[in-house]
């Protein structure tokens, strides 16, 4: 999967691109509440998902101490979807390790299996809770 049709299979789930913040988010709403994902490479080697629920402040996900957020919302981070972008298909030892298109397949179908149920009642289950079955880190903000 490359990220243009990660992009597109979001959107047929519902989410419309958001350019801003830098790097860019997806928004949907359902019965009345926010929901956003945001995609990161983390240093060329792995994908990661950021998701989020209620009135994120406008740099979500980065970072800016000089912003303050709303006391409404809620995030999360997936588990890593580590990829190598140097492998030769001949070496068998490279073919147990994934690309990065097939790297972000399994994230997105983490997202779809996973990340969705969060996304839809974050509160269904406890954080630690979240972490030890669903692999999803919960943070209040």
């Amino acid at each position: 999967m490359t990220p243009s049709v990660f992009k597109k299979r979001l959107s047929e789930h519902g989410f419309a691109f958001e350019r801003d913040p830098p790097g860019g988010r997806f928004l949907r709403v359902v019965s009345g509440v926010k929901q956003y994902i945001a995609r990161d490479s983390v240093r060329g080697s792995a994908w990661r998902l950021y998701l989020a629920v209620g009135n994120v402040p406008s740099f979500w996900p980065a970072a800016d101490p000089n912003e303050k957020g709303t006391p409404s919302w809620i995030e999360a981070e997936s588990p890593w979807f580590y990829y190598f972008t140097d492998l030769d298909p001949t070496d068998p030892l490279d073919a147990q390790c994934d690309s990065r298109e097939v790297a972000l397949e399994k994230c997105f179908d983490w997202l779809t299996t996973r990340g969705f149920e969060w996304l839809n009642c974050p509160e269904a289950k406890s954080p630690e809770a979240w972490r030890i079955e669903y692999q999803i880190l919960q943070r209040q903000a």
